[in-house]
């Protein structure tokens, strides 16, 4: 009986790694086929799923699956080992998931015209703006998917995007949905603004010009506010 035991155990250990090589090259066969890489291209690709593996808490199929997120969001294959690194590095700074953080990265990138290089300095602003407000991983994907192509098209920086989803989250709104659709609320009031907004500009001694996205961006507009004494 003792002999069956290890026998069973034995057989259920390969079960499990077969299966999680099945998942593995799914993933990968799934990346080859959206990217179209050579099979050298993979080969690196696979080198760093597992260098990145062996360095966080995600397994290499769990990063796999990722890479063929971030495929379908139009990567090349060289933007994906690079962005790769970056998501699970937000995934572990945040305690969130590789499909949340994946997810973000793929709509912030697409948003803001922001290239696989540039995500290390992306995810470091994105960790400081959650340790140092009340944002978090869940409330971000909910906002940037309801506000980024808005903020983009206004003229917005990424990091100015970012800073007033966490001013907003600092005033208690506890959804994501209601942070991106309020900044994206005002972006809209700013670009066209109403009768009754032009009516405090008047009294305020400012102009459309003071409140222009295109021109100020929406810190500087934000400042132009302040400083004329709007509250």
């Amino acid at each position: 009986m003792q002999g069956y035991g290890l026998l069973s155990g034995f057989t259920q250990g390969i079960r499990s790694s077969w299966e999680f090589l099945k998942q593995f090259e799914s993933a990968m066969l799934q990346t080859q086929a959206i990217t179209q890489s050579t099979t050298t291209e993979m080969e690196l690709l696979k080198k760093s799923i597992i260098e990145v593996s062996n360095g966080t808490k995600f397994s290499s199929v769990e990063i796999a699956q990722a890479a063929t997120i971030l495929a379908q969001a139009g990567l090349s294959i060289r933007s994906i080992g690079t962005a790769l690194e970056s998501v699970t590095l937000l995934a572990t700074a945040t305690g969130s998931t590789l499909a949340q953080t994946t997810d973000i990265a793929t709509s912030t990138m697409g948003a803001f015209h922001i290239t696989a290089g540039q995500l290390p300095v992306v995810v470091n602003q994105i960790t400081q703006a959650m340790n140092m407000s009340k944002l978090d991983v869940g409330k971000f994907q909910q906002a940037i998917q309801y506000a980024g192509n808005s903020s983009a098209d206004a003229g917005m920086q990424f990091n100015e995007t970012l800073a007033l989803m966490a001013t907003i989250s600092n005033t208690g709104v506890k959804s994501g949905s209601t942070i991106g659709t309020g900044l994206r609320q005002l972006e809209a009031d700013l670009r066209a603004p109403n009768e009754k907004l032009l009516a405090i500009l008047k009294r305020l001694g400012l102009t459309v010009a003071d409140i222009s996205l295109e021109s100020n961006g929406m810190m500087g507009v934000l400042k132009n506010l302040k400083d004329a004494g709007f509250s």
